[in-house]
């Protein structure tokens, strides 16, 4: 009842409707480098009640991080960008499993992370 309540608005959408929001639901989503863009993405999806957010990114946060990458915040400088950015999305929506991997992804570990 109060994912209905918090998602009522997208549910109202033709064609969407509680099938559609129970899709969301059930979906896994990597994002990886949640700084500028993958932040917004990590996010929006995060609003949209997506189940399961995997975010990827290595390093720490630095001043010159924070007027692009808006999950992150001046209390967090110098510690780790995925830690704080599944911290802001684990406060604005708690229905939403954030797992955190704090490593950039490559070719040598591409595969597992998509698996």
């Amino acid at each position: 009842d109060e994912e209905r309540l918090r998602y009522e608005w997208q549910m109202w959408i033709p064609d969407f409707g509680e099938a559609g929001q129970l899709k969301l639901r059930r979906a896994r989503v990597l994002v990886t480098r949640v700084g500028g863009l993958g932040g917004l993405v990590a996010y929006e999806l995060a609003a949209a009640g997506v189940g399961q957010l995997i975010l990827v990114h290595a390093g720490k946060i630095k001043p010159s991080d924070l007027n692009r990458q808006l999950l992150m915040n001046e209390a967090a400088l110098g510690t780790s960008r995925v830690g704080c950015a599944a911290q802001r999305l684990r406060e604005f929506n708690s229905h939403v499993e954030v797992i955190e991997v704090p490593e950039n992804i490559n070719d040598a570990n591409a595969m597992q992370l998509v698996e």
